[in-house]
């Protein structure tokens, strides 16, 4: 099952690749909260919840959060 998520303030988006995941999306729980099992599926954030994942992005083990 591929599960693929784009996290967009407006402006910019990150990607989550949830098969590349090791931590079971601990970094998203809080900012989304609907996460669709199938598919690729677009979350709107705000800015400053697309600041925290950016900062997550950089410490990201697995890789699974993708930055522009």
């Amino acid at each position: 099952m591929k599960r693929e998520h784009l996290l967009s303030d407006g402006k910019l988006t990150i990607t989550w690749k949830g098969e590349k995941c090791l931590h079971k999306a601990f970094c998203l729980k809080g900012i989304v909260n609907d996460i669709d099992k199938a598919g690729v599926t677009l979350h709107s954030i705000t800015p400053v919840q697309y600041k925290s994942l950016l900062n997550q992005a950089k410490i990201c083990p697995s890789g699974a959060l993708i930055v522009p």
